[in-house]
């Protein structure tokens, strides 16, 4: 009977087959230690791969299968496989076949006989397995097979798009790549993997009309599955080629994408400021890569109806160009929603009520279920925003000097306030009819010159804006005092500039005494907590302008830093004189006179939305053509029912608690 070699000699003839392979010696497994069943032999597959030239996987498994009941046996390059237990006679070896590699050499080991037939071209052996403990070792050593790809890029003709576009590639064998394409070029040819590679244009956002790929301009070479222009990833087949040449081209066109911003406005919940020609400033900022991405121009829009709004004229975008629209201040409104689709996507957290903002990616989404569409569509529905009121108060400092009293001017309001000294003054005809400015208007409060005193500083509570969304009181990032107060000095006026909160008392407070013989400077900076935290604010945000801007024309700065809480508000309060105090029934019955005029608005809302959504559900069954519309216009309904029910319920809690 013959004996295998021992293991140090099988090692060093399996290392003398291999030489310039990459097969370790410590991959190869040890023959069986006992006797076969007679009639059976066996065999051991060891596998080497020539090291890739690109970006390959250099131990790459491959499946054998094995006649004489040796079955199917996966052996990774570099190793060699245990021995196999097949019938003794002839054995069949047959290497899987893949188009990315191919068999280059198959051996056996020196001064062995049991090799009988070799065929490279179809990457099989045939050995001869005697009944007894010797095994067969056969080594196939396979070489990487490759081709090349072109990625060339086209715009839509007068689109305008330009600059660079970046791939992806991925092929047999793991392998990975990446190139970057002008528009109106192509890349350098690419040696990648025979066989199937799959090209990805980059990006979250895309509009690719249109995906072909040819063999040097000639014949189809996309394979299944189709390519999927949403994702922008096409399937191709790369032959086999030692020439540059030689190439399979995948060209790539794409368009640009439409943004307009629409306006509408919410009739139910009052008629608008000016009337239906009032403006709705917009503006816009942009970036990303270039080809175009220019931000779309300023534009002042009227209102329509949600389901009918006022649109802008479309702005062409390169797909991916990020896109941050703000709608700027009309005083007396808010915004009730922001409602974003078609071909973009909404950054999260980007969608904010109270800075009136939104920020979107153009272009299809490759997570899209639906074909990619080149027009993207962002609609703003304001609705009326409740006014507040103001109230000023003049307090008397460490040397309150002979004046008992100090006159007002306010912007808007067309009387003069006087405020006895350690008093307050609600602005109005009393204290329970109050007049009602404007939400996010600003109003200058100017205390007029008095002889031989001065402001010595001005505060305001509270230090930022109170605005309701979906009837809940939410305190923004805006602060209350646009800028630093102006002290007049000795016998001179002094102001300060704020913005009217909802439904919200704005306190303003003078601290006054004799003036000092030098006088005041002009434009020196309060000592108040508010008027530093408001200062310290603005200097903090890269926003010029810290605070909503008075006149309708001026649009919004950028949201400031977020404030989650009302920092130093009750600190502030503390800290500030105490001002006289106002009856206490007076602002109960001014609290209640409010909720009360505001419940019955809301119910006649309520009544008025029910309504509204009858007539759409009756709509949507007639009118087929129009039903998802229809439908959209209805959910949208019903959101606001549920907001303005929200807010009865609020009401009648809070009159519930004054009565």
């Amino acid at each position: 009977m013959k004996r295998p070699l021992p293991g140090w000699k099988r090692l060093t003839a399996l290392l003398a087959v291999a030489v310039g392979s990459t097969l370790p010696a410590a991959a190869f497994a040890a023959a069986p230690t006992s006797a076969s069943t007679t009639g059976h032999g066996w065999v051991e597959i060891c596998k080497a791969f020539t090291p890739p030239t690109i970006n390959m996987n250099p131990q790459p498994v491959v499946n054998f299968t094995v006649s004489g009941g040796g079955g199917t046996v996966s052996v990774q390059s570099g190793n060699c496989s245990a021995p196999i237990k097949v019938n003794a006679g002839s054995v069949t070896i047959t290497e899987e076949s893949q188009p990315w590699y191919q068999a280059s050499a198959i051996t056996a080991l020196p001064g062995s006989t049991y090799l009988t037939n070799v065929d490279l071209p179809n990457q099989t052996a045939t050995v001869t397995v005697t009944p007894d403990m010797n095994v067969a070792t056969v080594n196939f050593t396979d070489d990487p097979v490759t081709g090349y790809v072109e990625i060339c890029k086209q715009a839509q003709a007068g689109s305008g798009l330009f600059g660079n576009y970046s791939f992806t590639l991925s092929g047999e064998d793991g392998y990975t790549g990446t190139t970057t394409v002008p528009a109106g070029a192509c890349s350098q040819p690419i040696q990648v993997p025979a066989g199937t590679l799959t090209t990805a244009e980059a990006g979250s956002n895309l509009y690719v009309t249109g995906i072909v790929a040819t063999r040097n301009g000639v014949g189809n070479m996309l394979v299944a599955p189709a390519p999927d222009l949403t994702t922008g990833v096409a399937n191709v087949s790369i032959e086999a080629s030692s020439d540059p040449s030689v190439q399979t081209d995948v060209t790539y066109t794409d368009n640009v994408v439409a943004l307009k911003v629409c306006k509408a406005w919410d009739s139910q919940s009052g008629a608008e400021p000016g009337g239906a020609s009032t403006l709705f400033p917009f503006a816009f900022s942009a970036s990303g890569d270039p080809g175009p991405n220019g931000a779309p121009l300023p534009v002042s829009l009227t209102a329509g109806t949600l389901f009918n709004p006022v649109c802008s004229n479309p702005t062409m975008l390169r797909p991916g160009t990020s896109v941050t629209i703000t709608e700027g201040v009309v005083p007396g409104t808010k915004v009730e929603g922001i409602f974003a689709g078609g071909a973009l996507s909404v950054v999260p957290n980007s969608l904010n009520l109270t800075n009136r903002t939104i920020t979107v990616i153009v272009g299809t989404p490759i997570t899209s279920p639906k074909d990619p569409t080149n027009e993207a569509v962002v609609t703003f529905e304001d609705e009326v925003a409740d006014p507040g009121t103001l109230k000023i108060c003049a307090l008397a400092s460490s040397t309150p000097g002979t004046a008992t009293s100090y006159r007002y001017t306010v912007s808007g309001y067309p009387d003069t306030v006087t405020v006895p000294l350690g008093s307050c003054q609600i602005v109005g005809s009393s204290s329970t009819d109050p007049f009602q400015f404007p939400f996010n208007s600003t109003v200058t409060v100017t205390q007029l010159a008095t002889a031989g005193h001065a402001a010595q500083s001005i505060s305001v509570i509270p230090q930022y804006l109170t605005q309701y969304v979906a009837g809940v009181p939410t305190l923004t990032t805006w602060p209350v005092m646009v800028g630093s107060p102006m002290l007049g000095g000795s016998g001179k006026a002094s102001s300060v500039a704020v913005v009217i909160g909802e439904q919200t008392l704005t306190e303003v407070d003078f601290t006054n005494g004799a003036a000092a013989a030098s006088g005041g400077s002009s434009g020196s900076s309060s000592s108040s907590s508010s008027s530093t935290s408001s200062t310290s604010s603005s200097s903090s945000s890269p926003v010029s302008a810290p605070a909503p801007a008075p006149a309708s024309v001026n649009l919004a700065p950028a949201p400031l830093p977020a404030v989650t809480t009302p920092p130093a508000q009750q600190t502030q309060q503390a800290s500030n004189p105490a001002p006289a105090a106002v009856s206490t029934s007076k602002v109960k019955a001014l609290a209640l006179t409010r909720d009360r005029k505001a419940l019955v608005k809301v119910t006649k809302a309520i009544a008025v939305t029910r309504h509204t959504i009858a007539k759409y559900q009756a709509a949507i069954k007639r009118h087929v053509p129009q039903q998802a519309k229809l439908v959209t216009a209805e959910k949208r309904l019903q959101l606001r029912l549920k907001t303005l029910l929200a807010q009865q319920k609020r009401l009648h809690t809070a009159i519930a608690q004054l009565s």
